[in-house]
């Protein structure tokens, strides 16, 4: 954070003293290569001085009044999928370690008066060369393994696979799955539950999904789609009187509707019902419902079937005629 009283830069983010952002300090290396001196900085303006168009899009996703910089999607859950993995791989070597089958043949060396004798000092079996240990086993499938005299095998059972995996993996699930506004049988992507809760689930996720979506498309869409807009008309290829004298004709001229994937239907009649009584009771219009149920475009269909409805009438005439 620099600070001089005037401009302040905090994460790369220049402001002047009434928090507007006027410039971005942009660095040509990554920031963990040289440290922070490293590499050069170049400061580029917010927005043009002659022109007042957009030098740079910052996109973000503000969660406080003074933000400068945004916070990625996954920070709040990074540490626990984190740990997760490292759950994951621990009970898979589990598992494996678990699944082999190894046989001890121990053997005792008995005196003439049925005492046990043995050296318990450390030899070298036939089969260890070099810098082998004598004492070190490696346990594979199938192994047969020889003891030294003196030593016992015990049977060690790690309980594998895991009985409380399944249910400790859905918990954990959710967990994550509520961190991120997501549901989770939209987050495995598994619908084992109710029609009801299904549908539930995908109308709640569609809030969040319609938010970011309108989020990215004002920012972003909107924002790159102008700058192109204007660059067009200033190159002679679109014809648009009056776009750089008023900017409410600019804005007009501008003005864009933005439709992302259709979110899916669970009940295809019931809501193809429920959209036919939305435009009747003028709750909607046959073009919206059409984006939003399978991001189609209203005006192509009724082309479409127009023509569909033109070549079916000269299929019919064709039949009327062979008979």
């Amino acid at each position: 954070t620099i600070d001089n009283g005037q401009l302040t830069i905090i994460g790369g983010v220049e402001t002047n003293k009434s928090g507007e952002v006027v410039a971005y300090h942009i660095k040509n290396t990554h920031p963990l290569s040289g440290g922070f001196l490293h590499g050069d900085w170049k400061r580029v303006e917010a927005f043009g001085k002659k022109t007042g168009r957009r030098n740079v899009i910052h996109l973000m996703n503000r969660e406080r009044i003074g933000q400068r910089r945004g916070v990625p999607f996954l920070a709040p859950i990074i540490e626990s999928l984190k740990q997760l993995g490292r759950y994951n791989q621990a009970e898979i070597d589990a598992a494996v370690i678990n699944a082999l089958w190894a046989v001890f043949i121990e053997k005792k060396r008995y005196n003439g008066e049925g005492s046990v004798i043995g050296s318990f000092e450390s030899y070298e079996t036939e089969g260890q060369q070099g810098d082998s240990e004598p004492n070190d086993i490696e346990i594979n499938s199938g192994t047969i393994v020889d003891l030294n005299e003196g030593e016992e095998a015990k049977l060690i059972t790690p309980g594998r696979p895991n009985p409380n995996y399944d249910n400790f993996i859905t918990a954990f699930t959710r967990h994550v799955g509520s961190a991120l506004e997501i549901p989770y049988e939209i987050l495995i992507k598994h619908f084992t539950s109710s029609f009801s809760a299904s549908r539930g689930a995908l109308l709640e996720f569609w809030k969040s999904v319609r938010m970011f979506r309108s989020w990215f498309a004002s920012d972003f869409c909107q924002a790159i789609y102008e700058e192109w807009f204007a660059e067009a008309v200033a190159l002679g290829r679109i014809s648009a009187p009056g776009f750089f004298m008023n900017p409410v004709i600019r804005k007009a001229y501008s003005g864009a509707e933005w439709h992302g994937p259709a979110q899916g239907l669970l009940n295809p009649i019931h809501e193809v019902r429920a959209a036919q009584l939305r435009v009747e009771n003028c709750f909607s219009t046959r073009d919206q419902e059409a984006r939003e149920m399978n991001g189609s475009d209203f005006h192509k269909n009724v082309n479409q079937r127009k023509n569909e409805e033109r070549l079916m009438q000269e299929v019919e005439e064709i039949k009327r005629q062979g008979e």
